[in-house]
C-alpha cells in the first residue's frame, strides 16, 4: 500500500489483495476431520467387517465358507468401493456375493452360486467383482 506524498493519511494506487485462508474441515467452521483422514479411516485394512445377524444365518443356511482368503478379498473390495463413494455395494468374491453397506462396513446379506443365477440385485449403487 502506497501513501500519498501530499496527504500522508490517504493511500494511492492499487492495494494488494488480502490473502485468503482456506480452512480444513467440515463446512466453513473449520472444526472436524478433513476429507483425507476420513478416507484413510475408511480404507484402513486393519478394520474388520461387521456381519449382521441376518447375514450370519444366510451364511449358515447357504453353506458359504468365510476363510481368511475370502475375508481379505472382501475387505479389499470394500476398500475399493469406498474409494469410489459407493454406499451399498454388491461384492462378488469367488463363488459368492455379498451386499455390503460401505460406510458402516457391514455385510447385510450373502448369496451363493444358486442365488447369483437370478442376476437381479436391488438397492445397491455399485458393484465390485474381485
Amino acid at each position: 500500500m502506497n501513501t500519498n506524498p501530499l496527504n500522508p493519511n490517504k493511500t494511492t494506487g492499487v492495494q494488494p489483495q488480502q490473502e485468503r485462508l482456506v480452512r480444513k474441515g467440515v463446512g466453513s467452521s473449520g472444526d472436524g476431520p478433513d476429507f483425507k483422514s476420513l478416507l484413510d479411516k475408511a480404507l484402513r485394512p486393519g478394520e474388520s467387517l461387521k456381519f449382521s445377524r441376518h447375514v450370519q444365518s444366510r451364511i449358515d443356511q447357504r453353506g458359504i465358507a468365510i476363510d481368511s482368503t475370502r475375508m481379505q478379498s472382501l475387505q479389499h473390495a470394500v476398500g475399493l468401493a469406498a474409494e469410489k463413494g459407493i454406499r451399498d455395494s454388491l461384492v462378488v468374491v469367488q463363488d459368492a456375493a455379498f451386499i455390503v453397506n460401505i460406510p458402516s462396513k457391514t455385510v447385510v446379506t450373502a448369496l451363493d452360486q444358486v442365488d447369483l443365477k437370478q442376476r437381479v440385485f436391488t438397492n445397491i449403487d455399485g458393484a465390485v467383482f474381485y
